[in-house]
This record gives C-alpha cells, structure tokens and sequence, in this order.
C-alpha cells in the first residue's frame, strides 16, 4: 500500500497515534487473539500495513475510531509505531485535495483541446 492510496472519496492519511482516542465501548470488545494475529503480521512483513482504520476528526484535532480498527490501532500501539494508516472520514482538506487535481485535470484536458 502506497502512502497515498485512495479509498473511495477518502485518502489515506498517516496519523499520529497518540491522538487517536478509544472509546470505553470499544475497550471492552478487545479480542486478544485478534491483536496478536495482526501483531504477527506486522512483525513479518515489516514493509506492508495493516488496512487502514477509519477515524473521525474531532474539534481539537484529535481522532476516533469509526467502527472497526481497534485491534489493528492495538497492534500498532503494542508494535511501537508512532503513526497509524487511516482513512479520515470526515477530513475537508484532503475531498478538496482530490476535488483540486480532478478540476485541474479536466481543464487542461479541455484546454489543449481548442
């Protein structure tokens, strides 16, 4: 997975991971089994990611998780890795980003036409 991988409308986007919180709720669902599986994986194959997690930014620029990803944010925390692949669900900047190089895109193509 490249550092820029798009998924549907969301770019992937590595996030510290001291700013993503847990719920309580999702605490209490932690499967140890689970985190160990995706601890391995990381541990062999040092060069690939995990599927990145979805998260939501909140006011003070910190994240949540979306739904799933707490045993892979576990496994990553436990792996010593400072920076966790996310998909930034409700990230402006980066549907601008994408919104910017399509436009951009488009008229250069509709430019050289004429």
């Amino acid at each position: 997975m490249t550092r820029l991988q798009r998924k549907e409308s969301n770019m992937v986007c590595y996030i510290e991971i001291k700013k993503i919180h847990i719920s309580e709720n999702q605490k209490r669902k932690v499967s140890r089994d689970r985190i160990e599986k995706h601890k391995k994986f990381l541990f062999e194959n040092p060069e690939k990611d995990l599927m990145p997690i979805d998260v939501n930014q909140l006011a003070d620029s910190s994240y949540v998780i979306a739904g799933n990803g707490r045993h892979r944010y576990y496994a990553y925390l436990e792996m010593g890795y400072s920076h966790i692949p996310a998909n930034c669900l409700n990230n402006k900047t980066a549907e601008t980003a994408v919104f910017l190089i399509s436009f951009s895109a488009n008229f250069i193509i509709f430019f050289c036409k004429y």
